[in-house]
């Protein structure tokens, strides 16, 4: 009796945790194939069973939401994504438990990554700016998620026409990467450089584009890289000089 006692407390215990680890294995075996529709189907099944599963942590849940919520974003299913991706917030901010908020910037960005998608460019800076705040606070003066953040609310102020800002955050983000330990010939630091060159450029400041101009295409000729961008810079340079 005792033993039938245990074995069924056995299954009660281990047997969601196996179906929930299964799911998630099958998802991620799907995501590798790229087939996004099977790899949303065991997320989803992931979720429900941890849902179900009274033993369930809220960052599990949260993970499991915000990997659901990736899956609707690789099929374009931008509204799904955010109502994924919110819920996967909801929910770690239940967690009081947590102290280092590396999960909130995740969402944080996430969130803001759909937001743009549908134009929402307002909300999206929201977020973004929500995730940079952590950064500041618990980052290092120069660790390259700052570059990016900063980047990123750059690239959502040009959207929203106001060059000046974007030029603040693009010159933010230019700094950090030729302070920290980032290549000069990074795809991020060359296309730091030319955007904070070209939004000079716009902005008809014309001393500093041609100074960021000049040091862009020295790191080109002095790694030999030739291509259609080398052109483009080589033409804008010409018509400040």
């Amino acid at each position: 009796m005792l033993f039938k006692l245990f074995s069924i407390y056995l299954l009660t215990f281990f047997l969601p945790l196996f179906a929930d680890s299964y799911n998630y294995q099958l998802s991620k075996e799907y995501n590798l194939k790229k087939d996004y529709k099977n790899a949303l189907k065991y997320s989803i099944q992931a979720l429900t069973i941890d849902l179900d599963n009274n033993m369930s942590t809220y960052e599990s849940i949260s993970t499991d939401y915000n990997n659901v919520a990736y899956f609707y974003q690789k099929l374009n299913k931008w509204q799904e994504a955010l109502t994924y991706y919110l819920k996967a917030l909801e929910t770690i901010n239940k967690d009081k438990k947590i102290k280092y908020l590396k999960k909130h910037t995740i969402y944080y960005n996430n969130i803001a990554t759909i937001y743009d998608q549908l134009k929402l460019y307002d909300k999206a800076l929201e977020f973004y700016k929500k995730s940079s705040l952590i950064y500041e606070k618990k980052l290092p003066k120069l660790h390259p998620y700052k570059a990016t953040t900063y980047s990123d609310i750059g690239n959502i102020y040009l959207k929203l026409n106001n060059k000046e800002l974007a030029l603040t955050y693009h010159l933010k983000a230019l700094n950090i990467r030729k302070k920290g330990k980032l290549k000069p010939t990074h795809p991020d630091m060359l296309l730091s450089y030319y955007t904070v060159a070209e939004l000079n450029r716009v902005l008809n400041k014309k001393v500093d584009s041609k100074k960021y101009y000049k040091e862009l295409i020295k790191i080109y000729r002095e790694n030999n890289i030739e291509n259609n961008t080398t052109k483009i810079i080589e033409k804008n340079l010409n018509l400040l000089l």
